[in-house]
């Protein structure tokens, strides 16, 4: 102990271990705070710059079922009566009728 009260004689220093030279900044703490998820070989796939940004947020929203079809507006209470208005058979508007099995996804 009497080896640790030599050096009390000058003022405590904060530092700010995640950087080297001790000083906060707020990217090295948005880092440290951030949760970061895998990635997805498929983002850089949806997410390429030769795509229009209205077809890729549609392709995005579309891997994250947040599209709002019918059925999704039907799923958090809005009554409504759902029925596809590009094909014939007026089938239930749901992402899978949309984007493979209606009249307008087949051909």
């Amino acid at each position: 102990m009497g080896r640790i009260g030599k050096f009390r004689n000058s003022e405590d220093v904060l530092l700010w271990l995640p950087e080297k030279d001790g000083c906060f900044n707020t990217k090295s703490a948005w880092d440290v705070i951030r949760v970061r998820l895998s990635k997805f070989g498929w983002a850089k796939w949806i997410w390429h710059k030769c795509l229009p940004k209205k077809i890729v947020v549609c392709m995005w929203k579309t891997a994250f079922n947040c599209l709002s079809v019918d059925e999704k507006v039907r799923s958090v209470g809005v009554p409504i009566v759902s029925a596809c208005n590009c094909c014939s058979s007026r089938g239930i508007e749901d992402l899978n009728h949309i984007l493979n099995n209606g009249d307008f996804a087949s051909n």
